[in-house]
């Protein structure tokens, strides 16, 4: 009897000691502070829209904050093509959640830095130690979603404005992405290389041009880049 109490005193210990870590990790979290997007809107980042993204729907529910893209085009993401547009996010307890598949969410610490949790890996995403994580398309919409709602507003555009541009580097229905993911930044630009030149070999980038140089995406710890083209 006295084992079976010790044990259970162990038991609430370690408990209680899981709770408080995870209480001091949410107090760190800032995210709803960060979200820039209220309402509906179809004036996006240039990036959501090269990814496809025109519109973003906003809506509000006992559950939490709900955002959808409507989308024109699709993108590749690890060798297969995706639309923003099937993808619904929900910000709720200081996480953004995939609406379809919970076990993924993301949040923000003061330093700007993505906490993730995946079934594979849950901390700071330059510290994933799980390629699953990271080369992963629910990952990446995560981030993609934490990007665009906390971007400021100022720097969004809409396709009519895009289209009436004729001043852009490249036109909206033109411009793709490759996308590079690592454990770490060199590694991901690694990555991002061996896209490129499998877009080039494959015949993808065939009367394509690079625009400007690749970069990471924000909040990823260099763990996702990007490359630019114009087709």
């Amino acid at each position: 009897m006295e084992k079976i109490t010790f044990t259970i005193i162990i038991l609430i210990i370690l408990l209680s000691c899981s709770n408080d870590d995870n209480q001091i990790e949410l107090k760190s979290f800032n995210l709803e502070e960060k979200i820039e997007l209220k309402k509906s809107t179809d004036f996006v980042t240039p990036f959501f829209q090269n990814l496809g993204a025109t519109e973003i729907i906003v809506t509000k529910n006992t559950m939490g904050t709900n955002y959808k893209a409507s989308s024109k085009k699709q993108f590749k993401f690890n060798g297969e093509f995706h639309s923003l547009s099937d993808f619904t996010v929900i910000f709720k307890d200081g996480y953004i959640v995939l609406e379809r598949d919970e076990r993924y969410k993301i949040s923000l610490n003061d330093n700007n830095i993505a906490y993730i949790v995946t079934p594979e890996f849950s901390g700071y995403i330059n510290q994933s130690n799980e390629i699953k994580s990271l080369k992963n398309i629910k990952t990446f919409i995560l981030l993609t979603f934490l990007k665009e709602i906390t971007s400021n507003n100022s720097k969004k555009i809409n396709l009519e404005l895009s289209l009436a541009n004729k001043t852009a580097s490249c036109g909206y229905w033109n411009t793709y992405y490759s996308i590079g993911v690592g454990l770490t930044e060199p590694a991901a630009q690694a990555d991002l290389e061996y896209e490129v030149q499998d877009a080039i070999n494959s015949g993808d980038a065939n009367g394509c041009e690079k625009i400007g140089e690749p970069s990471a995406i924000p909040f990823s710890g260099g763990t996702v880049w990007a490359q630019a083209w114009c087709c």
